[in-house]
């Protein structure tokens, strides 16, 4: 189980790779989201509009919201064993990649929650 998010211009077979305009993160203890104070289930979801779209506009707050947590990211992954903290912020950079694409190509993203 996990969050799966979708670039709706470049992601219409809805394929798992990130090439193509997806991002996951898995509901577990590797959960980007989670490690920041965030979640998907309320903070995440109150951006959606109906159907579970998330509109550029909205990718662009959370995606300054994220930028506003990466002092905490670096905090956190100080302590953690080197191959966490490159998982944390791997999964940082992807997501904020994969929100700045949408928001370059001014594509809805579908959500999968």
């Amino acid at each position: 189980m996990g969050a799966d998010l979708y670039l709706v211009k470049l992601n219409a077979e809805k394929t798992y790779s990130n090439n193509t305009g997806y991002y996951r993160d898995s509901y577990n203890s590797y959960n980007l989201l989670w490690l920041l104070g965030l979640d998907y289930w309320v903070w995440f979801t109150s951006f959606l509009s109906k159907g579970g779209i998330l509109k550029p506009d909205k990718a662009k707050k959370i995606l300054e919201t994220l930028t506003e947590k990466k002092n905490t990211l670096d905090r956190l992954t100080g302590f953690m064993k080197e191959e966490h903290s490159k998982w944390f912020n791997d999964k940082y950079k992807e997501l904020t990649e994969f929100l700045s694409k949408a928001i370059e190509l001014k594509s809805d993203i579908e959500c999968s929650l």
